[in-house]
């Protein structure tokens, strides 16, 4: 470890000290180093994170570009959905989705450790295949592995993968999570492909060899597809398929084929088993191809269908069309490019699409859902289960081949208008529709498929919007919503729940119980939501927003009885003298935007309940489903989910800090627990019905109260180091400063320490401090081990690129490539945030601002 000087300067000003500290090291490349440290250190935020080379918002009928587009913040398979939601955790449910593989989640569920146990690592990518009700799911997660739960070969082989429940298994060789792009799955094959910064390759695990790409064998093992002429395929920006055939876009916009059923468009010699990338011609449009997709399989024989859409919203297809999957009216397959028509065989051609997604993920019945520029769903192929909406084909057994048409099974009060995404399910149809926060569903409604909580079967002839609140990364459809006082996944009876709608104070916005009223009653001025039984409740709100004249949005609570129950009371108050102690007058209770969440002995959130205005909160649990061991209560600024990880609280906004804890008396008043965290007996030993003592929290922005006043906080980057400047108004107690980093303002890593100045920590006057830490700095702290740097280019201006090239940590390796970004631009992201945390002679904490570095 390298040692670190100070050197001390007289301030400007009488009473006044500076202090600067900097790390003595080799110069190095901390942008990139940062760009690491997000990625290790990512938790739940905004859907539009970068990480990586693909833009999430560039999907849906909004989307643009190929070479970022996003085709999987969507995806469905037979019977199952995953989906990135706008505040960036994955969400789950219908068949075979928990993580034991063999069970079902009902209701759109987060990925995350409490609700999938073993599972590390931040989700980044997901990705489905299914042959019916054989259906396996795919993860990507930060920590460079891949995940698969579901039924063991669906997709990966049983080589890979030999059992239904959640287990991980490796990337190709020398690719890291940074480096990948889009992860895609049909049956028996899963495909990656990586970013541009690793070469555009596509990498494919197949059951099948031909979909392989290079030419070889081997179910178990990665192959790197490589080009018919010879060398890797590369440049590419968007592989996708079908059970039988592969199909991939490269940055120039051309067009390559391999599997065991593929079209090249030379209209001969068609169609072929490819056992390599193969170049095709192009359907002919003009401009640049936007996306591309792939249908196969009939219930009887294999095949493939191909499309293509432009830029310009031109729709093509190639292949067979023994189920009307062309879309030009008839049942020919074509060897040549054609462009499916609407009414007829004559009829006006499809020159209007924005948004395209075929059955590409199971082995039956193709079709294909698109979304035109006025926002209508039109759909062909073979119908199941009314899959399409056309109101054709009642069995789930059966089909029916359907030209091209708008889907027409609405309910009373919805119409087909305002689509903005589709996702064709191997049995489903789901749609989004602006001023409906619920999906719609239409199709076979089984084990949870249409995520409103109930596992009975059916066919869905028209489309529901009875399912769940869902807002899809790139394609939010209101900004509206309820939330609550209480967030947890199953709501006690025991426990009233206090609904904040949003926007609020609108003229003539209505919030009523629109299911479940016999077991629910709501305070229409209070917004008090109490249960008198058990069952499912929906409470609906109705507002005027720009856009939607009314938006609808609901929020549905599943209620259960919690009998025997434990109470957990608290309050967090104003502690003005810092004393942790509740008589004194004048310190009244405070809310200040914190929850109250109860974490289980492993680290898991079990419920998180809002601290209500007069600082009370009280949070109830079934004891039947308590363990054994310590729970105990964390403050955070906002809600969390249950099944998150919580190690520790938040900085409270405004300035505050912790001054202590105590539980309901002034004689178990604990200064020195400054933590926001209050430790829980074993709460397995209270009493059935009964309640622990108060859990109560003293906060205060009072600098006499808190051991230290901080002043003004900043942090810069400025030629590869990153600056931090802080100053203190007083000292008391103060034994050191912790400087720590986050790409979120909530999961922070430290990155460095310095020592308090103050005279035996205690100090009246003004303190300045400044730290620097360059990369190598910051990877020490991260407790990396060794740095092997190459092929290393860094530049001080804000356009020039800088690469990491691998970084070995202590107790594994995790190669991370592709730091595409410059220093500004992930300056310009809103993703380096710091802070500095005081820790005095007892070891309690607290914490300054959060500010954000600022390049310069």
């Amino acid at each position: 470890m390298t040692d670190i000087y100070v050197i001390k300067k007289p301030g400007k000003s009488r009473g006044k000290t500076t202090f600067f500290y900097r790390r003595i090291l080799p110069p190095s490349l901390y942008a990139c180093l940062l760009a690491l440290l997000m990625q290790l250190n990512a938790g739940a935020q905004n859907c539009y994170t970068n990480q990586g080379c693909q833009d999430y918002s560039n999907f849906g009928f909004n989307s643009s570009t190929a070479a970022t587009l996003e085709y999987d913040n969507f995806v469905s398979s037979f019977h199952s959905t995953i989906v990135r939601d706008i505040d960036g955790n994955f969400k789950i449910w219908g068949q075979y989705t928990k993580s034991t593989g063999t069970s079902d989640w009902t209701k759109p569920t987060i990925i995350n450790v409490g609700n999938f146990p073993g599972l590390t690592g931040t989700p980044l990518k997901a990705a489905v295949g299914s042959s019916q009700t054989s259906i396996q799911h795919i993860l990507l997660t930060s920590d460079n592995k891949l995940w698969a739960w579901g039924t063991a070969g669906t997709v990966v082989s049983t080589g890979v993968r030999s059992v239904p429940a959640l287990g991980s298994f490796s990337l190709p060789a020398g690719v890291t999570a940074a480096d990948v792009k889009m992860i895609f799955g049909t049956y028996q094959t899963l495909v990656l492909t990586t970013c541009g910064s690793k070469g555009g390759r596509v990498y494919v695990l197949s059951q099948n060899d031909n979909m392989r790409g290079d030419g070889g064998t081997g179910a178990a093992t990665w192959a790197t597809v490589q080009k018919s002429t010879g060398g890797d395929l590369t440049g590419i920006v968007a592989t996708r398929g079908c059970p039988t055939g592969l199909i991939a876009l490269d940055q120039n916009g051309g067009l390559w084929t391999w599997g065991d059923i593929t079209y090249n468009g030379d209209n001969a010699g068609n169609p072929s088993a490819r056992s390599k990338a193969t170049a095709m011609i192009l359907p002919g449009g003009s401009g640049n191809i936007k996306m591309i997709g792939a249908t196969g399989t009939d219930r009887t024989t294999a095949n493939a269908a191909y499309y293509v859409l432009y830029e310009n919203n031109n729709l093509y297809a190639i292949g067979n069309n023994t189920s009307r999957q062309l879309g030009n009216w008839s049942t020919t397959s074509s060897n040549a490019w054609l462009q499916p028509r609407y009414t007829s065989t004559s009829g006006q051609k499809m020159n209007d699409i924005a948004w395209i997604s075929p059955n590409e993920h199971d082995n039956y019945y193709p079709s294909i859902n698109v979304v035109t520029t006025g926002k209508k769903l039109y759909n062909w192929g073979l119908e199941s289960g009314y899959d399409l909406g056309r109101g054709v084909q009642s069995s789930t057994g059966g089909s029916t081949a359907v030209d091209p048409g708008l889907a027409n099974q609405f309910p009373s009060g919805f119409s087909n208008d305002n689509i903005i995404v589709v996702e064709t399910g191997g049995h489903t149809t789901l749609i989004a529709q602006q001023c409906q926060d619920n999906f719609g569903y239409v199709g076979h409604k089984t084990n949870g498929s249409m995520g409103d909580g109930s596992t009975t079967g059916g066919s869905q002839k028209t489309f529901s919007f009875n399912t769940a609140a869902v807002q899809i990364c790139g394609a939010p459809t209101v900004d509206a919503g309820i939330n609550t006082s209480v967030n947890t996944t199953d709501y006690c009876r025991q426990q009233p729940v206090t609904l904040y709608p949003y926007p609020a104070n609108i003229a003539g916005a209505t919030l009523s119980i629109t299911s479940g009223g016999s077991i629910a009653s709501l305070n229409a001025s209070t917004n008090v939501l109490s249960f008198s039984g058990t069952g499912t409740v929906v409470v609906t709100y109705k507002v005027n927003i720009s856009g939607c004249n009314p938006a609808t949005v609901t929020r549905t609570f599943n209620v259960v009885d919690c009998s025997p129950t434990v109470t957990i009371p608290g309050k967090v108050w104003d502690d003005k003298n810092g004393d942790a102690k509740t008589a004194a007058s004048g310190e009244p209770g405070i809310a200040n935007g914190l929850w109250a969440n109860l974490v289980d002995p492993d680290g898991v959130v079990v419920a998180s309940v809002k601290v209500a205005d007069d600082g009370s909160f009280q949070i109830v649990v079934d004891k039947g489903s308590l363990t054994s061991g310590n729970y105990s209560i964390i403050l955070t600024n906002a809600a969390k989910g249950n099944g998150d990880l919580l190690t520790g609280a938040e900085t409270p906004a405004g300035g505050y800090g912790y001054t202590g804890t105590n539980s309901g008396t002034d004689a178990s008043a604990n200064r020195n627990n400054r933590t926001g965290k209050f430790t829980l007996a074993n709460l397995n030993q209270t009493a059935n019905n009964g309640s622990t003592s108060p859990v109560n929290f003293g906060i205060s922005n009072d600098p006499t109260a808190l051991p230290v006043t901080f002043g003004a906080v900043s942090a810069k980057i400025v030629n590869r180091q990153l600056v931090v400047n802080w100053s203190t108004m007083s000292e008391v107690n103060n034994d050191h400063f912790e400087i720590e980093v986050s790409n979120d303002g909530t999961h922070f890593t430290r990155i460095g320490s310095v020592k308090s100045q103050a005279p035996n920590g205690n100090a009246t006057e003004v303190i300045n401090y400044k730290f620097e830490v360059d990369a190598q700095g910051a990877a020490a702290a991260l407790g990396i081990g060794v740095l092997a740097f190459g092929a290393l280019a860094f530049g001080f201006s804000r356009r020039q690129k800088v690469f990491l090239i691998v970084v070995m940590m202590a107790g594994g390796t995790l190669f991370f490539t592709g730091c595409k970004r410059d220093v500004a631009d992930l300056n310009n992201t809103g993703s380096i945030q710091v802070r500095v945390v005081q820790v005095d002679i007892d070891g309690n904490r607290t914490f300054s601002k959060i500010v954000q570095a600022v390049a310069e």
